[in-house]
């Protein structure tokens, strides 16, 4: 989602029922609670109003929803990969079934992988009906990606990446945290991180560096990565 000016959240059902969110910005006095202070507590707040009307508005049967922020963008149009998405959704208990996000991945079923805890990007995520309902009794009022969905166990994605953003300099990058509690040490390693994203990856204004992002996340990636480190170590 881009927070600054005019912000944009699509839901789109899988009986191709569309709804949209525009939400006026978080600093437009007298607009927001008290509690929306920035662009990333301002996402929070434009999913839960979201994630509250779904529900409102869900038929029976309907039990999942894709949520589109408007920076996203398609990678990969492969009606067989899309396909494969949702077979998964209709056969696998999930609660939220990521068309592309960073974390540490292990191999699910066939062409899809689980996330561990870390949990980044957010702009093109499934929803279960169940995780709509957590997200609204949560007290999440910081980052959505991190202080919600990456608490969330049954978080999937495709091998591929399929639905991807790119990463200008804006009011929300300026938020960016991992832990969240302002220490020098974290904000030097989220500028580095942004700095890996922008340059290292070239994910500044096109998105082909997802490809090698999602591999990076991947625990045989990590592991080897670690092994050669050790071999080196050992040869030192």
């Amino acid at each position: 989602m881009k927070t600054e000016g005019r912000r944009i959240v699509e839901a789109v059902y899988c009986n191709l029922f569309r709804t949209r969110a525009v939400n006026t910005p978080w600093d437009v006095c007298g607009t927001k609670p008290a509690h929306v202070h920035n662009t990333a507590t301002d996402l929070v707040h434009a999913y839960t109003h979201l994630a509250k009307h779904v529900l409102d508005t869900m038929k029976e049967g309907e039990d999942h929803v894709l949520f589109l922020e408007d920076d996203a963008e398609i990678l990969r149009d492969d009606r067989r990969l899309f396909s494969e998405v949702d077979a998964f959704l209709q056969t696998e208990e999930y609660d939220v079934y990521s068309l592309a996000s960073f974390g540490i991945t292990t191999p699910y079923a066939g062409t899809h992988r689980k996330f561990a805890s870390l949990f980044g990007f957010s702009q093109a995520i499934v929803w279960n009906r169940s995780a709509l309902q957590r997200l609204l009794q949560s007290r999440v009022k910081e980052h959505i990606d991190v202080h919600f969905l990456g608490t969330l166990n049954r978080k999937f994605t495709h091998s591929v990446p399929l639905v991807v953003q790119t990463f200008e300099d804006t009011p929300n990058t300026k938020t960016w945290c991992f832990q969240c509690k302002g220490s020098e040490v974290e904000r030097g390693a989220v500028r580095f991180w942004l700095y890996l994203l922008q340059h290292g990856l070239d994910l500044r204004t096109q998105p082909h560096g997802w490809h090698v992002l999602h591999h990076l996340g991947r625990v045989e990636t990590v592991v080897g990565a670690v092994a050669v480190c050790a071999l080196g170590l050992q040869s030192a």
